[in-house]
């Protein structure tokens, strides 16, 4: 569970309170049109968070198991089913830096037109004042995989418009707290004695087409991720995040497969 500092449980680990974080931004771009039909952005930025929000790291009951009997003696509800505690908490600061490209083309046909839109980004996190132990440092600074892309195609003709999008989601890793054989030696080790795991990159494909029956009613059938693809089944890795009943990291990829769906838009 995750818990507020002046619960018991913070106050059993000590937790001190939650004040604001102060957030230091800095960003530059560009844009290129070297043809009518075509645009071009590039744009970087540095964020740097101090006294950021955060979580602490996580209190297993093996580790601590004096602090979860005196939870326990507490009388705190539910006391008895916990395994485990963080906290929130202002954990320091960190510094986040990204690049993100965006190109468009349009392309007229006889009697359609084609827009072409390409964008990726590649972002970056930082710790540079923590508390945390070693595994916690290592998946804060990989919560989110550190390339992402899409590449979007849209054909209109009269009434009717078609729309496919492939978007890719690149690798990341994770350390699941488990050692080379495969089991649970909880949160306080040094980095070298865990076993990191990863999550493959993966592309997804949508696809809709959208029909305008006239300035009033629009009709839209469509599929996100249409060809059903998942992420890597991993559960043995979900079952230590305490996500119970999963089998595939939720890092942003489709890990519930397709979405199908018929939408009517009407304005009046």
């Amino acid at each position: 569970g995750t818990f507020r500092p002046d619960s018991i449980p913070g106050q059993v680990f000590g937790i001190m309170p939650v004040g604001p974080e102060i957030a230091k931004n800095l960003a530059a771009g560009v844009i290129f049109t070297p043809g009518d039909s075509t645009n071009i952005t590039l744009d970087v930025f540095q964020i740097k968070l101090t006294d950021s929000l955060g979580s602490t790291p996580d209190f297993d009951v093996t580790d601590y198991p004096q602090q979860f009997e005196q939870i326990r003696t507490s009388g705190f509800q539910g006391a008895g089913q916990l395994t485990g505690v963080d906290f929130l908490t202002n954990e320091g600061s960190r510094r986040v830096r990204g690049i993100e490209f965006v190109a468009t083309q349009n392309v007229d046909l006889e009697n359609s037109t084609l827009r072409f839109v390409l964008a990726a980004a590649h972002v970056d996190v930082e710790f540079l004042e923590h508390n945390f132990m070693p595994r916690a440092l290592f998946n804060n600074e990989r919560d989110q995989a550190p390339y992402r892309g899409t590449f979007t195609v849209n054909w209109d003709q009269d009434a009717i418009n078609v729309m496919g999008r492939a978007r890719y989601r690149s690798a990341r890793e994770t350390n699941a707290g488990l050692n080379s054989d495969g089991v649970f030696i909880g949160n306080n080790e040094p980095l070298s004695a865990y076993r990191i795991d990863k999550n493959p990159g993966r592309v997804f494909f949508d696809l809709a087409i959208t029909y305008n029956v006239n300035e009033q009613f629009e009709v839209t059938v469509g599929a996100d991720n249409i060809l059903n693809t998942y992420p890597l089944r991993q559960p043995e890795v979900v079952e230590t995040s305490l996500a119970r009943g999963r089998q595939y990291l939720t890092d942003g990829m489709d890990w519930q497969g397709g979405s199908y769906y018929a939408r009517v838009k009407a304005n009046f």
